[in-house]
């Protein structure tokens, strides 16, 4: 028995000094392989609070000679930093949602195109209307219905954001409150 012991001990010593002899290692290339990504960050619901001031709330003195003069151009804030600026056409309002989306990622062309459309033109209530046309977007130096912007990368911090630009027909307007069901799709495209 001891002897079957002493053979067992001596056999395992034999493979733990081989194994130790007979060591062998491999090194293994990493790569990684990218799509196009391209992720929008985009606001889902939007409220223009518009001040009666801002419509001319009050008495307006318009001058004499039977002309009206051009309303001053203000600058108001609502939800998610939403500016209405005032043109100078009667009925003519420019609304803007500024930081409206933001994008980020990569793309085999370096690009990304940015792209507006309208979805559903008209804000409701009952049968008083607000219109919304010839909507643009502005980033930087970019602006327009469509252009291309340079991918920033997947970092949050280098996004690039971007506002909403839009003509707002108002003159159909005859109720107060809440008027809604105008729509618009901003898209980012891999080009």
């Amino acid at each position: 028995m001891k002897s079957l012991k002493r053979s067992l001990l001596a056999a395992a010593a034999l493979v733990a000094m081989g194994t130790q002899a007979n060591a062998a290692s491999g090194q293994t290339s990493v790569s990684f392989n990218f799509p196009n990504i391209v992720i929008l960050h985009y606001i889902s619901s939007v409220t223009f609070d518009v001040p009666a001031a801002a419509l001319g709330n009050g008495a307006i003195d318009e001058g004499s000679g039977g002309t009206l003069n051009s309303f001053s151009s203000p600058t108001i804030s609502g939800n998610a930093n939403v500016g209405v600026t005032i043109s100078t056409a009667l009925n003519g309002y420019k609304g803007t949602i500024n930081n409206a989306w933001a994008v980020r990622g990569i793309t085999a062309s370096g690009n990304i195109q940015m792209q507006i459309a309208v979805g559903t033109q008209t804000a409701t209530n009952g049968t008083s209307t607000v219109t919304i046309s010839n909507l643009t977007m502005s980033s930087g130096s970019n602006s327009g219905a469509q252009f291309n912007i340079a991918a920033p990368g997947f970092a949050a911090s280098s996004a690039v954001y971007g506002n909403v630009h839009m003509d707002l027909d108002f003159s159909q307007v005859t109720t107060t409150g809440s008027h809604t069901g105008a729509t618009y799709t901003v898209t980012a495209t891999a080009i």
